[in-house]
């Protein structure tokens, strides 16, 4: 897989000194789309911001989604299994993921299948940690 990144500028939440206002792109291997990925500061408002975000990026790989004009066009739930559940007008959304750590909001979006995230920092990984067990030859690569 290769790792790509685009500018993310929707909004006042993105204003971080940190610089972590990047969309990142996992390009697909064989049949599966894209995932997308992005943070913000986890502030009121930021699950919307990002899925907005996401989705837009999204749109520019799989033209069968497409992205409302703003935050109200979104609807997000809580599936039965309480991961979060994205409805774009009425019609069900791509896969969305949200994990928190540090202060942020993490979120992963898929068009094709599901995604999952969960946020992790170095310092969880210490000593002779099995990294070949957690993560595929790909995401290592993109480390």
């Amino acid at each position: 897989m290769k790792a790509s990144h685009m500018a993310l500028t929707l909004h006042p939440l993105n204003r971080d000194p940190g610089g972590q206002g990047a969309i990142h792109t996992l390009h697909p291997l064989g049949l599966r789309g894209p995932v997308v990925s992005a943070s913000a500061p986890s502030l009121q408002g930021a699950k919307p911001y990002l899925a907005l975000a996401l989705l837009r990026a999204l749109v520019r790989f799989d033209p069968c989604w497409s992205a409302p004009a703003d935050e109200n066009g979104l609807t997000l739930h809580k599936s039965a299994l309480g991961g979060p559940r994205l409805l774009v007008g009425d019609r069900e959304g791509p896969s969305l993921s949200f994990s928190r750590g540090r202060g942020r909001l993490w979120a992963a979006m898929a068009g094709r299948g599901s995604v999952g995230i969960d946020v992790a920092y170095p310092e969880e990984f210490a000593g002779t940690y099995p990294f070949h067990r957690a993560f595929s030859a790909e995401e290592l690569e993109c480390s």
